[in-house]
């Protein structure tokens, strides 16, 4: 802005252009103070009050609201530098441990254990004894940092929540103690308090709670995860059971400035740690992450998956909606366990034989399977957000959160489908060939290992013969 700004004026300017951007949202969402795509808020006005007289009420209220969270706005734009640096200290702490331990050890790569290992010649149960000893380091290590990890995720949120969400998945790369940790982030965050819970609600129903629910219970959410949190109620006009899911105030913006963070860590990271592309994940989720701030959007992916996937496939569960806004949206409830609680259900049945747990959770495979086939093969336009969040198992499998879709064109699909065949056959000349017209490039194309490793990380859980899932070398490969 330059010198000639005082800090009073800059604060009366980002007060000023927060508020015209708020009250712009309302109209792109929705008809004067009413959304457009939810009637009921209007069919549900009753009693001696007119339409007018609700709209008066609710406008007053409205603009007591706007300027509230314009303040927050304001302080969220003015305490992002502290945020940064809350940010940067806490992975520089993370990052540094490793490199500390590294230099104290003579190793190289944090996350290959003993792999990395040069152990010291001699007796076999020398060098087993000096693989353990280093073992025992790093698990030591990655448990430290897992927990600092979390905190970082839990204290900042934002996009940093859905990163540690994306880590909590990945257990081709990522050491079971980050897997086990990160994992509770997919529906075990701490939520907004009741207060604010109501007022957002409020705001977006232009109306009190009590007018469109006859229960709605706003103290513990079914689910609270990076952008939104789901509550249970009961529709009034319906009777039927609904999940309200309500989006976090400042999301999109907290989260796009986080974005400009994980981009300037996975450039640094790229360039001195791994060998493999970081960046291109990076530069995806930035175009992609825009869409699951627009609930209006999510309900109709959602209605339409619905539709097209009744007939194919009847064993699946997803949710109809039944009033949205840009920020709010109320859909039919799907029962069942979330798959997030697999490990309670783990511990709570020991006495079930092994042969009926790989039966159930073959069949859920097989489910989950179908969906998606038809999704990517025959609809051309599939979730691209399956975490175990999003999951529910009960009579039928219900399939949540439709904010993340991808189309698939005809000549990417082809494609894909060779890659499949040739990792169910079991071909490795045809997993190579089929894997590299997918337009995934390596650093070495003549390191076939390298190559069909990265191919079945990718895409695959089992091992081909011939091949052991051990981390690749680091310097032969790069997606």
């Amino acid at each position: 802005m330059g010198n000639s700004f005082s800090v009073g004026q800059m604060i009366g300017l980002l007060l000023a252009l927060t508020v015209v951007l708020d009250l712009s949202g309302v109209v792109a969402h929705g008809a004067g103070l009413l959304p457009a795509t939810s009637p009921a808020v209007v069919a549900s006005s009753s009693g001696a009050d007119t339409v007018d007289q609700e709209l008066e009420k609710w406008r007053k209220s409205d603009q007591r609201m706007q300027m509230k969270d314009s303040c927050v706005t304001v302080a969220q734009i003015l305490g992002k530098p502290l945020r940064d640096a809350n940010f940067w200290a806490r992975t520089t702490r993370i990052y540094s441990s490793y490199k500390l331990l590294q230099l104290k050890n003579g190793l190289v790569r944090p996350f290959q254990g003993s792999n990395a290992l040069r152990a010291p010649k001699g007796e076999e149960e020398q060098r087993q004894e000096a693989r353990d000893s280093f073992d025992r380091v790093w698990d030591a290590a990655h448990d430290r940092n897992s927990k600092r990890m979390i905190d970082l995720c839990l204290t900042l949120r934002g996009f940093y929540l859905k990163t540690g969400q994306f880590l909590g998945t990945r257990h081709d790369f990522m050491p079971t103690q980050y897997t086990d940790r990160l994992s509770r982030l997919h529906d075990d965050v701490p939520p907004m308090d009741e207060a604010d819970v109501r007022r957002i609600l409020e705001r977006e129903l232009r109306g009190p709670v009590e007018k469109f629910f006859t229960e709605l219970d706003l103290k513990r959410p079914v689910g609270a995860a990076s952008i939104a949190q789901v509550h249970v109620g009961i529709w009034r006009s319906t009777g039927e059971k609904v999940a309200v899911k309500i989006q976090y105030p400042n999301a999109e913006r907290l989260m796009t400035g986080d974005l400009k963070n994980l981009r300037a860590l996975a450039e640094f990271l790229q360039r001195t740690e791994f060998k493999f592309d970081l960046l291109s994940s990076i530069k995806e989720l930035q175009k992609q992450i825009v869409n699951e701030f627009d609930f209006l959007l999510e309900g109709r992916n959602m209605d339409f998956m619905r539709d097209a996937l009744a007939t194919s496939c009847p064993e699946v569960n997803i949710p109809r909606s039944v009033m949205s806004t840009q920020r709010l949206l109320v859909m039919t409830f799907v029962e069942g366990d979330n798959l997030c609680r697999l490990a309670e259900f783990k511990k709570e049945s020991k006495a079930m034989p092994l042969f009926v747990k790989q039966r159930v959770g073959r069949r859920i495979l097989d489910k989950l399977a179908k969906v998606w086939g038809e999704m990517i093969f025959e609809l051309r336009f599939f979730n691209a957000d399956p975490h175990p969040g999003n999951i529910n198992l009960g009579k039928k499998i219900g399939v949540l959160d439709w904010g993340q879709m991808k189309r698939v064109t005809d000549d990417a699909a082809v494609k894909f489908s060779r890659m499949i065949l040739a990792i169910c056959t079991e071909d490795r000349e045809n997993i190579l060939t089929a894997f590299a017209d997918l337009g995934i490039k390596m650093s070495n194309p003549d390191d076939k290992r390298g190559t069909e490793f990265m191919a079945l990380s990718m895409l695959d859980t089992k091992v081909c013969r011939g091949i052991y899932r051990l981390p690749p070398n680091p310097n032969t490969s790069e997606s």
